[in-house]
């Protein structure tokens, strides 16, 4: 069953890191990369968040997005950037606090636009994914 992706911070081919419900909760899932081939594996490791830093996550994807749609629409310059207001700092909180987490599992994903128009490879926003 699809569950849902709530932010993607790294994409490369599909979604190689972020936040997203596993068994109905959220996780940060991250993708292995294989050296020996040079490839991006196909087993994720998975981190059950708290509460609080899936708020943080989330409020994080929200600043980051309106302050992409500032810039693109000439709202915002270079000198504004989301580093100010303490958000450099709430992302740094919010490394910590994923980096200290354990893992609680791996799992293998298929990535699916929410929108079945757009091709993955055309990096939609909002994804759904199926674990296995």
């Amino acid at each position: 069953m699809p569950e849902q992706v709530y932010s993607v911070w790294y994409f490369y081919d599909c979604p190689r890191c972020g936040i997203a419900d596993f068994n109905g909760e959220p996780h940060y899932f991250n993708c292995r990369f294989d050296r020996d081939v040079d490839e991006y594996s196909t087993i994720f490791d998975l981190k059950k968040i708290d509460e609080k830093t899936f708020e943080t996550a989330l409020e994080l994807k929200a600043v980051f997005r309106d302050s992409t749609a500032s810039f693109h629409s000439g709202e915002m310059s270079l000198q504004i950037s989301p580093r100010h207001d303490g958000v450099l700092e709430k992302c740094n909180e919010l490394v910590s606090r994923i980096s200290d987490a354990p893992n609680t599992g791996q799992a293998r994903a298929e990535f699916r636009p929410k929108q079945q128009s757009i091709p993955l490879l055309e990096r939609p926003s909002d994804f759904e994914v199926v674990w296995s």
